[in-house]
Protein backbone atom coordinates (compact mmCIF):
# COMPACT_ATOMS: atom_id res chain seq x y z
CA UNK A 1 0.00 0.00 0.00
CA UNK A 2 2.73 2.36 0.31
CA UNK A 3 3.21 5.24 2.76
CA UNK A 4 -0.36 6.43 2.16
CA UNK A 5 -1.59 9.93 3.67
CA UNK A 6 -3.72 9.60 6.36
CA UNK A 7 -7.83 9.52 5.23
CA UNK A 8 -9.69 9.18 2.55
CA UNK A 9 -10.79 11.57 0.14
CA UNK A 10 -13.95 13.22 0.87
CA UNK A 11 -14.66 14.62 -2.46
CA UNK A 12 -12.55 17.75 -3.90
CA UNK A 13 -15.76 19.41 -4.90
CA UNK A 14 -16.10 22.93 -6.95
CA UNK A 15 -19.11 24.43 -5.18
CA UNK A 16 -21.40 25.87 -7.29
CA UNK A 17 -21.83 29.45 -7.35
CA UNK A 18 -25.41 29.26 -4.90
CA UNK A 19 -23.10 27.58 -2.63
CA UNK A 20 -19.73 29.95 -2.19
CA UNK A 21 -19.72 31.30 0.82
CA UNK A 22 -19.35 35.36 1.44
CA UNK A 23 -15.36 35.97 1.77
CA UNK A 24 -13.90 36.77 4.76
CA UNK A 25 -11.53 39.71 4.89
CA UNK A 26 -8.64 39.04 3.47
CA UNK A 27 -5.37 37.86 5.13
CA UNK A 28 -2.08 40.00 4.48
CA UNK A 29 -0.93 38.48 1.33
CA UNK A 30 1.76 35.71 1.36
CA UNK A 31 5.01 36.83 0.18
CA UNK A 32 5.10 36.14 -3.81
CA UNK A 33 7.37 33.32 -4.91
CA UNK A 34 10.58 33.87 -7.68
CA UNK A 35 8.61 34.08 -11.14
CA UNK A 36 9.94 31.39 -13.15
CA UNK A 37 10.61 33.53 -16.15
CA UNK A 38 13.18 34.96 -14.25
CA UNK A 39 16.60 33.46 -15.38
CA UNK A 40 17.72 32.80 -12.24
CA UNK A 41 14.85 30.81 -10.88
CA UNK A 42 14.40 29.12 -14.07
CA UNK A 43 17.45 27.90 -13.61
CA UNK A 44 16.93 26.80 -9.92
CA UNK A 45 13.57 24.99 -10.64
CA UNK A 46 15.79 23.17 -13.94
CA UNK A 47 18.81 22.17 -11.29
CA UNK A 48 15.93 20.86 -8.53
CA UNK A 49 14.40 18.87 -11.36
CA UNK A 50 18.06 17.55 -12.06
CA UNK A 51 18.71 16.43 -8.99
CA UNK A 52 15.17 15.05 -8.63
CA UNK A 53 12.07 16.12 -7.20
CA UNK A 54 10.61 14.44 -3.62
CA UNK A 55 7.42 13.40 -4.54
CA UNK A 56 4.31 11.21 -3.74
CA UNK A 57 3.07 9.63 -6.52
CA UNK A 58 -0.66 7.92 -6.43
CA UNK A 59 -1.68 5.11 -8.57
CA UNK A 60 -4.56 4.33 -10.37
CA UNK A 61 -6.44 2.76 -7.16
CA UNK A 62 -5.19 5.69 -4.78
CA UNK A 63 -2.84 3.99 -3.24
CA UNK A 64 0.77 6.82 -2.94
CA UNK A 65 4.35 5.47 -3.05
CA UNK A 66 7.48 8.09 -2.39
CA UNK A 67 9.00 8.72 -5.60
CA UNK A 68 12.05 11.11 -6.82
CA UNK A 69 11.44 12.76 -10.65
CA UNK A 70 14.11 13.78 -12.82
CA UNK A 71 14.61 14.41 -15.67
CA UNK A 72 17.29 13.24 -18.77
CA UNK A 73 20.80 15.36 -19.16
CA UNK A 74 18.97 16.70 -22.23
CA UNK A 75 15.93 18.02 -20.33
CA UNK A 76 13.52 15.80 -22.89
CA UNK A 77 12.62 13.12 -20.76
CA UNK A 78 11.45 11.87 -17.25
CA UNK A 79 10.97 9.28 -15.27
CA UNK A 80 10.56 8.44 -11.50
CA UNK A 81 12.45 6.03 -8.98
CA UNK A 82 12.10 5.19 -5.33
CA UNK A 83 13.63 7.07 -2.89
CA UNK A 84 16.69 6.24 -1.22
CA UNK A 85 15.92 3.72 1.40
CA UNK A 86 12.34 2.88 0.07
CA UNK A 87 11.83 -0.98 -0.91
CA UNK A 88 10.89 -1.30 -4.61
CA UNK A 89 8.62 -4.31 -5.89
CA UNK A 90 10.16 -5.96 -8.30
CA UNK A 91 8.55 -4.46 -11.63
CA UNK A 92 6.92 -6.69 -14.23
CA UNK A 93 7.56 -4.41 -17.10
CA UNK A 94 9.94 -1.18 -17.36
CA UNK A 95 9.28 1.72 -15.72
CA UNK A 96 7.80 4.48 -17.90
CA UNK A 97 9.55 6.90 -19.75
CA UNK A 98 7.93 10.18 -20.45
CA UNK A 99 8.92 13.02 -23.08
CA UNK A 100 7.74 16.17 -21.47
CA UNK A 101 6.36 16.64 -24.59
CA UNK A 102 4.24 13.75 -23.88
CA UNK A 103 2.46 16.10 -21.05
CA UNK A 104 -0.71 17.53 -22.39
CA UNK A 105 -1.61 19.90 -19.39
CA UNK A 106 0.21 20.40 -15.98
CA UNK A 107 -3.03 21.13 -13.38
CA UNK A 108 -3.34 21.42 -9.88
CA UNK A 109 -5.97 18.94 -7.96
CA UNK A 110 -7.97 22.12 -6.78
CA UNK A 111 -8.76 22.94 -11.18
CA UNK A 112 -11.73 20.96 -12.77
CA UNK A 113 -11.07 16.75 -14.03
CA UNK A 114 -11.30 16.66 -17.66
CA UNK A 115 -13.17 13.57 -16.50
CA UNK A 116 -15.44 14.69 -14.08
CA UNK A 117 -16.00 18.25 -14.08
CA UNK A 118 -17.62 19.14 -11.23
CA UNK A 119 -14.83 17.30 -9.14
CA UNK A 120 -10.96 18.44 -8.81
CA UNK A 121 -7.98 16.48 -9.48
CA UNK A 122 -8.72 12.90 -10.33
CA UNK A 123 -10.41 9.82 -9.20
CA UNK A 124 -6.98 8.55 -7.51
CA UNK A 125 -6.63 11.38 -5.66
CA UNK A 126 -10.10 11.64 -4.70
CA UNK A 127 -9.58 8.25 -3.46
CA UNK A 128 -6.50 8.92 -1.17
CA UNK A 129 -5.64 12.15 -0.93
CA UNK A 130 -7.03 13.97 2.27
CA UNK A 131 -9.02 16.75 1.39
CA UNK A 132 -6.27 19.43 3.88
CA UNK A 133 -3.29 18.06 1.21
CA UNK A 134 -5.51 19.24 -2.02
CA UNK A 135 -3.40 22.22 -2.20
CA UNK A 136 0.01 20.22 -2.10
CA UNK A 137 -1.44 17.79 -5.13
CA UNK A 138 -0.80 18.40 -8.85
CA UNK A 139 -1.58 16.36 -11.93
CA UNK A 140 0.34 15.53 -15.19
CA UNK A 141 -2.31 15.22 -17.86
CA UNK A 142 -0.74 12.66 -20.43
CA UNK A 143 -0.95 12.25 -24.37
CA UNK A 144 -1.64 8.49 -24.12
CA UNK A 145 -4.56 9.62 -21.80
CA UNK A 146 -2.73 8.39 -18.35
CA UNK A 147 -2.27 10.90 -15.41
CA UNK A 148 0.62 11.76 -12.87
CA UNK A 149 -1.25 12.18 -9.77
CA UNK A 150 1.27 14.09 -7.50
CA UNK A 151 1.57 15.64 -4.15
CA UNK A 152 4.78 18.20 -2.93
CA UNK A 153 5.71 18.61 0.95
CA UNK A 154 4.10 21.99 0.61
CA UNK A 155 1.03 24.19 -1.03
CA UNK A 156 4.40 26.63 -2.02
CA UNK A 157 6.22 23.69 -3.45
CA UNK A 158 3.43 22.27 -5.37
CA UNK A 159 2.84 26.10 -6.81
CA UNK A 160 7.00 26.23 -7.83
CA UNK A 161 6.69 22.58 -9.61
CA UNK A 162 3.11 23.54 -11.48
CA UNK A 163 4.83 26.63 -12.96
CA UNK A 164 8.35 25.12 -13.59
CA UNK A 165 6.59 22.11 -15.35
CA UNK A 166 4.60 24.44 -17.65
CA UNK A 167 7.37 26.31 -18.21
CA UNK A 168 9.70 22.87 -19.45
CA UNK A 169 6.63 21.92 -21.06
CA UNK A 170 6.16 24.98 -23.07
CA UNK A 171 9.76 25.05 -24.09
CA UNK A 172 9.98 21.38 -25.39
CA UNK A 173 6.80 21.75 -27.45
CA UNK A 174 8.10 25.14 -28.93
CA UNK A 175 11.78 23.26 -29.72
CA UNK A 176 9.88 20.09 -31.01
CA UNK A 177 8.25 22.72 -33.40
Amino acid sequence: MGNSMPGPLLEICLPKDEEVPAEEPAAPPLPRPARLDDQAARAEFEKKFANGLRLIKFGRNGASQRRVFEHDAARRTFTWRPMPGEKAQPRLTPRKVYALTDIKRVRTALEPDPKAPTHGGTEALRKGLHPSHAGRAFVLDMADGRTLDLVARSDAEASEYVRGLRLLVADAVAKER
